[in-house]
């Protein structure tokens, strides 16, 4: 499995990462609420009212799962990374998607925050979400993590200097909504857009551009000699969701 390995090395080695550069951007906290707007509409509908059990799939250092536990989630995390399972204060366990340690219908709603698109064997993945999501359940996976279409701000110029040379990782069905349809056929899917302003010092933004490649530090003394040190970085990111049937 190409990319598990090189991401369970990665992220043993970046343990916290991926929130750190993130969090800022808000895109965990609209996650969140993603999960809880659906569940006060369920609760609308007159569905049981107990807490809604949610999986966060690839939890990392469980930046999620402690923004979901304050909203009245009942949480637990899997993820392959000893290092990043051991900074998550949450109920958790290490495990592969493709094989959950679940019982079936355990999870109301299943989310994964930029880790669903990088794995491995996505068709392997679908399938457990079907077991362990309850008839009607929901996946919600924030997705992508690339520049607008158009602008000039310091991603456009990182992408364009750097030529980032890491591994291609997971599947690129698991990218586009055209491969969601594939491998979640028959699910019921929404997708929205959203953009991410991470624009700051540009020490913040280097973490972000430089948290997932292979560069050099000559690119980032290009990026302050062209943008100076608070520059503009917007990220697209889509929120898919898939809904069981």
């Amino acid at each position: 499995m190409r990319s598990e390995a090189f991401l369970r090395q990665f992220h043993d080695g970046h343990a916290g990462i991926t929130s750190r550069v993130l969090a800022r951007g808000g895109s965990y906290e609209r996650l969140a609420a993603r999960v809880c707007v659906e569940r006060a509409q369920a609760d609308d509908a007159q569905v049981d009212a107990r807490r809604p059990r949610v999986l966060d799939l690839g939890c990392g250092d469980g930046h999620l799962l402690r923004l979901l536990a304050a909203r009245g989630c009942e949480v637990v995390g899997v993820d392959i990374s000893r290092e990043e399972l051991a900074l998550a204060n949450r109920p958790r366990v290490q495990a592969r998607a493709q094989q959950l340690p679940f019982a079936d219908r355990a999870f109301d709603v299943v989310v994964s925050h930029l880790a669903f698109m990088l794995m491995d064997e996505p068709e392997r993945v679908v399938a457990e979400l079907a077991r362990v999501l309850v008839p009607g359940g929901a996946f919600h996976a924030v997705l992508g993590g690339g520049p607008t279409a158009d602008g000039c701000d310091a991603f456009h110029r990182f992408l364009a200097l750097a030529r980032p040379r890491g591994p291609r990782l997971g599947d690129p069905r698991a990218k586009s909504e055209a491969g969601w349809r594939e491998l979640f056929a028959g699910w019921q899917l929404d997708f929205e857009r959203w953009e991410i302003d991470l624009a700051g010092p540009l020490d913040d933004v280097w973490a972000f551009l430089a948290s997932s490649y292979q560069v050099h530090d000559d690119v980032r003394a290009q990026l302050a000699a062209e943008l100076g040190e608070r520059v503009p970085c917007t990220v697209v990111m889509w929120c898919a969701t898939a809904r069981s049937g």
